[in-house]
C-alpha cells in the first residue's frame, strides 16, 4: 500500500540513501535520481517503505520491499527519468557490467520467494543500536499481516561485508549467489514465522 512521503522524508531519504548505500545504481546516478526513486517507490503499489525515525521524527533507517521485484528495474525506466540521470553515469555503470557476468540461467530457474526486501540500512550515527533488528522484526510483521510466507534479501558477496553476518544473526540462511550488474550478491531467504 502507497505512503506519503513528506518532501523532507523525501530529501532525508535520499541523503540517506546516497550516504549509506554507496555502490547502489541509485547513488550512482545522485541524489536527484534518489528523490525521484524514493517519490515513485512511495507511490507504487508493488513497494512498500517502513521507516524508523528518531523520537523528532527524523528519518534514521529505511526499509524497502518489493512485491515484484522481477519487474522493478523496468518500472523505474518507465516511471523515473532513470535515462536522464543514466547517460552521465552510463561510463561507470558500464564498467560495472563488463567486469561482471549475468546471472546463469540455472540459478534463475528456482523457485525464490518473489518478495524481496530490496533495500535496508540506518544512519551510521545510530548503527549498532539495534534499528536494522528492528526493521527486519517489522518488515516481518507486515509481511505475515499479508500472508507472506517467505521473502529475501541481496548482498553484497564480499567478506568484509557486515551485512552478511548481520542477515544471518536475524534468522536468514543462505540461498546461493547472484551476478547483477557487475557484483556478485549473497542471496539470503528468511520465512515469516514468529
Amino acid at each position: 500500500m502507497p505512503i506519503v512521503i513528506s518532501a523532507s522524508d523525501l530529501e532525508r531519504l535520499a541523503t540517506l540513501h546516497v550516504a549509506s548505500v554507496p555502490d547502489s545504481i541509485v547513488t550512482l546516478l545522485g541524489a536527484r535520481y534518489a528523490r525521484a526513486f524514493y517519490r515513485y517507490i512511495s507511490s507504487s503499489a508493488s513497494e512498500l517503505i517502513l521507516l524508523e525515525r528518531s523520537a523528532q521524527g527524523v528519518v534514521q533507517g529505511v526499509a524497502v520491499l518489493s512485491f515484484e521485484p522481477a519487474t522493478l528495474s523496468r518500472r523505474l525506466f518507465i516511471h523515473t527519468p532513470f535515462l536522464f540521470y543514466a547517460f552521465p553515469a552510463c561510463l561507470g555503470l558500464a564498467r560495472r557490467l563488463l567486469a561482471g557476468r549475468a546471472a546463469s540461467q540455472s540459478e534463475a530457474a528456482v523457485a525464490k520467494p518473489t518478495t524481496e526486501l530490496i533495500l535496508l540500512f540506518v544512519d551510521a550515527r545510530v548503527r549498532g543500536q539495534g534499528l536494522g533488528a528492528k526493521l527486519i522484526a517489522r518488515t516481518t510483521e507486515t509481511l505475515r499481516s499479508r500472508n507472506v510466507q517467505t521473502f529475501c534479501v541481496k548482498t553484497l558477496a564480499a567478506e568484509e561485508n557486515r551485512a552478511l553476518d548481520f542477515y544471518a544473526a536475524n534468522r536468514f540462511e543462505k540461498d546461493g549467489k547472484v551476478w547483477e550488474f557487475g557484483q556478485e550478491f549473497q542471496r539470503f531467504s528468511r520465512n515469516t514465522d514468529p
